[in-house]
Order: C-alpha cells, then structure tokens, then sequence
C-alpha cells in the first residue's frame, strides 16, 4: 500500500491478482490437458489474460498507483492453491479441478470488474468494460 492508493486502485490491484491467477490456471490447463480443444483454448485464453494484465498495470500507472503481485483474497488464493496442488494430481483428475478454478475466477473478475465500472473515472469504463465483457464470454464457455 502506497501513500496514493485510492480504493479505486485498490479495486485494480485486486483485479490484477485475479488475473494473475487465472494466467497460471490457464497455463497449468494447458500442460496437464489431454484434450487437445481444451489445450487450445487455455492457449488464447492465457494470452488474453496476459493482455488484461497489461491493461490493468496501464489504468493502475496512469492513477499514479503501483502494481502488486501478492495473491489477496479467497478466489485468488483458491486458484493458486489449486494449480499448486494439481501437480501432483493424474491429468484426468486435473482438467476439472482446474475447470472449477477457473470458472470461480472468472466470476470472480465478472464481480470485480463490475465495482471497477462504478469507481472508474470516464477514461476508464470502455477499458474495464471490454474486460467484463471478456470475463462474461470466458465464464460462458468453461
């Protein structure tokens, strides 16, 4: 916490963490899938969840906040423990407890997005706006 975070900030950084945490469930989908659909579409989603990183760094940096990396709150951690614990999972049993992840972080970001859109000024709300729409679609297709 910096002497410039605002909750608006704040709200952003805990979007970011989701974001983070929805990279590695992503990832981790993609190297233990033994479905080759289910590998693929993990790829485009882990590159659009890096593209949403970037735009949350940017709105962050340009409320002259500071970006974090710590996992905070329960769906973040959830998800990071579940990637955590899939290593050591067969693969049949890992695409769905990495499914389930997924599908709570990205409701997860749905409801983060949308108390992002009520705090946000105007130069913010297309940005945050082409997110949820992004997190709705993802949610829609686990």
């Amino acid at each position: 916490m910096t002497p410039n975070d605002t909750p608006y900030i704040e709200a952003l950084n805990s979007a970011l963490q989701l974001e983070q945490t929805a990279v590695a469930i992503y990832a981790a989908r993609q190297r233990c899938s033994y479905e080759d659909r289910i590998g693929a579409s993990s790829i485009d989603r882990t590159d659009n969840h890096h593209k949403a990183l970037r735009q949350l760094v940017r709105l962050i940096f340009a409320q002259r906040g500071f970006p974090e990396s710590n996992p905070a709150g329960l769906a973040a951690l959830t998800g990071t423990v579940a990637v955590r614990m899939t290593r050591y999972m067969p693969p049949v049993v890992q695409a769905p407890v990495l499914g389930v992840s997924a599908q709570r972080v990205e409701f997860a970001l749905i409801r983060r997005y949308r108390h992002l859109i009520k705090l946000a000024p105007k130069s913010d709300i297309a940005t945050l706006e082409s997110l949820l729409e992004q997190a709705q679609d993802f949610s829609r297709h686990l």
